[in-house]
């Protein structure tokens, strides 16, 4: 594995923002890792202190270069605020163009490379466009090809969707994805979307508390969380007391206090004679979800091939493997 990007007990505490760190990572080139965490928590903090434009302290290497004292224009980092900020005086061409007329590129390179960029963010025809008449989604690639002008090793994308209507991020998703793929960088993405993060990211980290407290990949995040924080963060349903998942899970070990289980763990099967009632139906974009009621519990489970509606009985069927544990102090319980 080629090293893109290597964080060494990185750490950056910033007055008046979220302390971070100490964090040690590596991404490697053309990987993609997912920041996760909620509001607060320090990612756009991290990203900026990463780039070079905030304080911290400990090593930031890119592709083997240690990049911690060097200047923001001189780590080989670009960073991507959620907002793009176009220059208004220059059209598409000219924004793309504009770090390589700082480096001194060639006028025929510099064209040559600008068209090869609008090209893969398939904005080619808007080469002449001036920036005020874009869309929010071709502002957003327009800004991408730009970042990829400046020929970095490292791209830190800052929610590069959140200012983008559900209409608009499937586009820039589509652009953004041909750009990692192409580009081969060591990138880092904050997003609060865990569905963007599944469909882009190699892996997945969560930060609670400027803390780096898991690395996964997206699946496994939400398979084995690595405590119930993450868990509670990542919305995972079905989290329950000992108390209450008793009734469902009568053999849990002594020190479990918490129980974790995905919505996919739990079928519901109609039954007139079943002991459990659906209470409401989930819509989702693929199968959709119920609320069911097994006694005083609320159980969220995967909804059966065939209708059901409210007031249903239902038979639900639990696979105990795939709960996660968690003790007193909140850490995972290793499966027995």
């Amino acid at each position: 594995m080629t090293v893109g990007l290597a964080l060494d007990t990185f750490r950056s505490a910033l007055p008046g923002a979220p302390v971070i760190g100490p964090i040690s990572i590596e991404i490697a080139a053309g990987e993609v890792l997912a920041m996760l965490g909620p509001s607060g928590a320090g990612k756009t903090t991290l990203l900026r202190a990463i780039a070079g434009l905030i304080p911290a302290t400990g090593g930031v290497h890119v592709a083997g270069t240690d990049r911690a004292t060097a200047a923001p224009e001189a780590r080989g980092i670009v960073y991507l605020h959620q907002t793009p900020r176009l220059f208004p005086h220059l059209d598409v061409a000219g924004n793309v163009a504009f770090p390589m007329h700082l480096r001194g590129v060639p006028e025929a390179t510099a064209r040559s490379r600008v068209a090869a960029l609008l090209d893969l963010v398939q904005l080619g025809p808007l080469a002449t466009r001036h920036t005020e008449g874009l869309s929010g989604g071709e502002r957003q690639r327009v800004a991408l090809a730009r970042a990829l002008a400046a020929d970095p090793q490292v791209l830190l994308l800052d929610e590069p969707f959140a200012a983008l209507d559900p209409s608009l991020r499937a586009e820039v998703r589509a652009a953004l994805e041909a750009v990692l793929q192409s580009a081969r960088l060591a990138t880092i993405l904050v997003t609060h979307d865990l569905e963007e993060a599944g469909w882009l990211a190699h892996r997945a980290g969560v930060l609670l508390n400027g803390a780096l407290v898991q690395v996964d990949s997206p699946m496994q995040l939400f398979a084995t969380p690595a405590n119930l924080a993450v868990a509670t963060f990542l919305e995972i349903p079905n989290r329950w007391t000992r108390a209450e998942a008793t009734a469902l899970l009568p053999n849990l070990p002594p020190t479990a206090t918490h129980v974790v289980l995905p919505a996919a763990a739990v079928q519901a099967k109609a039954d007139p004679a079943g002991s459990s009632v659906v209470e409401r139906l989930l819509p989702s974009r693929e199968r959709p979800r119920l609320i069911v009621r097994a006694g005083q519990l609320g159980v969220v489970a995967e909804a059966p091939e065939g209708p059901l509606r409210p007031g249903d009985r239902v038979t639900l069927m639990l696979d105990a493997r795939r709960a996660s544990l968690f003790d007193g102090t909140g850490g995972r319980i290793p499966p027995r």
